[in-house]
C-alpha cells in the first residue's frame, strides 16, 4: 500500500482543480485573484457615432413561416467597454416576402456584406465567414425599459 504524503499542497494545486465528493462534481475557483473591483459598466456609444465594428458572432435561425435569418452580435473596435450590439438580416426569399420587404432584406444584406467587405460574388458561411469581419457604421442610440439604453446600426458606410 503506498504512503500518504504528510507534505501540505501548495495553494496552487487546488485552483482549478476537480474536486469529487459523493459523485458530485465540483470546481474551486478564487475570485479574489480576478481584481472584479475594478470592472467597468458597459455604456452605449452617443447617438450619430460612426465607428468601426467587428463581427463578433453569427447564429443561424429559422422563423416560423420557413425564413432563414442570421442573428449577428458586433463589437465596437477601440471601445472595450461600450455594450455589444445586435443586428438581425433576413435571408431574401420570394416566396416568403412581399416586393417591399424582400428589397428591403436584399438592401440591407448588400449593404452589410459591402460594408465589411465580404464578397458577395461567391458563397459564404456566414457562421464561419464573417465573424471578424470589419466595417464602419454610424450608430443610433435607443432606450428601453427592458435594456436600457442601446445602440442600433442605422447606415453601414461603404468602403471606399
Amino acid at each position: 500500500m503506498p504512503k500518504k504524503s504528510s507534505a501540505k499542497p501548495k495553494d496552487e494545486d487546488f485552483r482549478g482543480d476537480i474536486q469529487q465528493k459523493k459523485g458530485v462534481t465540483m470546481s474551486m475557483i478564487d475570485p479574489s485573484e480576478w481584481n472584479l473591483e475594478d470592472s467597468q459598466e458597459p455604456y452605449a456609444l452617443k447617438d450619430g457615432s460612426e465607428v468601426r465594428l467587428q463581427v463578433l458572432d453569427v447564429s443561424r435561425s429559422t422563423r416560423e413561416n420557413g425564413g432563414v435569418y442570421y442573428t449577428t452580435r458586433f463589437g465596437v473596435v477601440d471601445e472595450p467597454y461600450s455594450k455589444d450590439i445586435t443586428d438581425w438580416f433576413d435571408e431574401p426569399s420570394r416566396s416568403l416576402m412581399d416586393a417591399k420587404q424582400l428589397n428591403a432584406a436584399k438592401r440591407k444584406m448588400m449593404n452589410f456584406l459591402d460594408c465589411f467587405s465580404i464578397d458577395r460574388t461567391r458563397p459564404t458561411d456566414p457562421t464561419e465567414d464573417w465573424v471578424g469581419a470589419e466595417g464602419w457604421t454610424i450608430l443610433s442610440l435607443s432606450t428601453s425599459a427592458r435594456y436600457g439604453e442601446q445602440n442600433r446600426i442605422s447606415k453601414f458606410i461603404a468602403p471606399r
